[in-house]
């Protein structure tokens, strides 16, 4: 899976963006198809908000954390997202056709 990243008002450096892959490039061992990765980090005023929208067969998942700090958002950004793939992959075990 590779992801996307990009930022809105504000420069982004290679320190942010290797936290950033770090922190949120093992989700496939959550859920393991995984098409699409995009990581949207914005600053306004003093706070800073950390956007994810995973493509997954038939579906996108979206998570967003806002916090002071870009790295205490980017590790609330992973908890959710790690949460959501957990429950998608037992919605997906226990359907029956």
């Amino acid at each position: 899976m590779e992801m996307r990243i990009s930022a809105r008002h504000f420069e982004l450096d290679s320190a942010i963006k290797s936290y950033a892959e770090k922190r949120l490039g093992d989700i496939d061992k959550y859920f393991n198809r995984i098409t699409d990765a995009e990581l949207i980090l914005t600053k306004e005023n003093y706070r800073y908000t950390a956007e994810l929208i995973l493509s997954v067969p038939q579906r996108k998942l979206m998570a967003k954390a806002t916090d002071d700090e870009l790295t205490v958002a980017l590790d609330m950004l992973s908890t959710k997202i790690e949460a959501q793939l957990s429950k998608f992959k037992e919605k997906l075990k226990n359907h029956r056709p």
